[in-house]
């Protein structure tokens, strides 16, 4: 399920230098990403970010604090519930035999 996006803005990586990385917006507008002091530290995050802006990815940034949403467009499964339907079994990876 999709995030209410009221307080994100779709932006493109378009500078990657640890530890500065720009984004630009669907109109244009370019701002600095705030990036957290672990984030900062963490070369997989670097590798991530450089892999982001080779492929062109659209990221979710938040509009308040300018930062990378850690779990993307997606609602965290824990917040919003969804009961599964499956009949015979099926789908019941708890019943394991």
């Amino acid at each position: 399920m999709l995030k209410d996006s009221r307080d994100l803005i779709s932006a493109k990586v378009i500078v990657a230098q640890c530890p500065t990385l720009v984004a630009e917006t669907e109109t244009g507008q370019k701002f600095e990403v705030n990036v957290t002091r672990q984030q900062k530290r963490d070369p997989l995050f670097w590798t991530t970010i450089a892999d982001i802006l080779r492929e062109g990815i659209w990221v979710p940034v938040t509009k308040t604090y300018h930062q990378l949403c850690d779990n993307g467009w997606l609602v965290n499964p824990s917040n919003r519930l969804v009961p599964a339907v499956a009949s015979e079994g099926i789908f019941d990876y708890n019943n394991q035999k």
